[in-house]
């Protein structure tokens, strides 16, 4: 039988060029873990929105902001990727409760934006993310954006598996809830169809994620509760070669495999308890 590390080996050659797999995950219950390239640094895509949201909801439970604050954006604001806000003209304003939510269930760039703004912009939230999570690589270089400047840094964002899932580890109870109705099934939840044939109930396993891609990068971070067990996991697959951007490719696939592979090696009798 394969090892988790033999199997991460398979899958990169699987997607081919120089694609390289990131991984950290800790079963919070017991305190098992594995990781793998968890300090390589790497672009972040969407994932970074679980954080940029997060310290919104701290921000408003600290009493600096209200999710009911009203925010105001225009015709310059709008991005392309992700998201609806883009596709509604006749909307130019939502309570920043809105704009979190959006952020996270539909990956929405415009409202990500947002909640950036509402922070004090890149580089103060990631002294905020940096004091908050006591993390040292995670950066926010620039608001999101399809076409950035020639000044403009490559990436919205870059972290680390490892950060990523310190970052997961203590989430405010209203962005794991965002995270819970995510609707980009892109990864780390395709990994059911991939090994069972029927979805397990959500009183036996529930998902909460954020997944994040572009041409170059497939990630997705979550924090799963299976039976009694709370895993945090980060699982990303850096430096893929062209033609992966369609649902279903092998960096995704990869991803899936690995996250369902983790929870199969850190949670006691997974695999039994999803096979019924």
């Amino acid at each position: 039988m394969m090892t988790l590390t033999e199997r991460i080996s398979k899958l990169e050659q699987t997607v081919g060029g120089d694609a390289k797999i990131c991984v950290h995950a800790v079963n919070l219950t017991t305190g098992d873990s594995f990781s793998h390239n968890e300090w390589r640094v790497i672009p972040t895509a969407s994932t970074i929105k679980i954080a940029i949201v997060d310290m919104v909801s701290r921000l408003v439970a600290a009493g600096g902001l209200s999710w009911d604050d009203a925010c105001k954006f225009t015709d310059g604001d709008v991005v392309g990727g992700a998201g609806v806000l883009r596709y509604m003209p006749s909307v130019r304003e939502l309570s920043l409760s809105d704009a979190a939510t959006l952020a996270i269930v539909v990956s929405d760039n415009v409202a990500s934006n947002i909640c950036l703004d509402a922070l004090g912009g890149p580089a103060v939230a990631t002294a905020m993310l940096r004091r908050t999570w006591d993390i040292e690589s995670t950066t926010i270089n620039r608001p999101i954006t399809m076409n950035p400047g020639p000044d403009d840094h490559e990436h919205t964002a870059q972290s680390t598996a490892f950060e990523l899932v310190t970052v997961a580890s203590h989430l405010t109870s209203d962005t794991v809830e965002r995270m819970e109705q995510c609707i980009d099934g892109r990864m780390l939840t395709k990994w059911l169809p991939l090994s069972w044939d029927v979805e397990p109930p959500k009183s036996v396993c529930k998902v909460a994620h954020k997944p994040g891609w572009i041409e170059t990068m497939r990630g997705d971070v979550g924090v799963i509760t299976v039976d009694g067990n709370r895993v945090v996991m980060a699982v990303a697959i850096d430096t893929i070669p062209p033609g992966n951007m369609h649902q279903g490719n092998d960096a995704d696939a990869a991803v899936a495999e690995i996250s369902a592979k983790i929870l199969e090696a850190l949670v006691p009798g997974f695999k039994s308890l999803l096979k019924d």
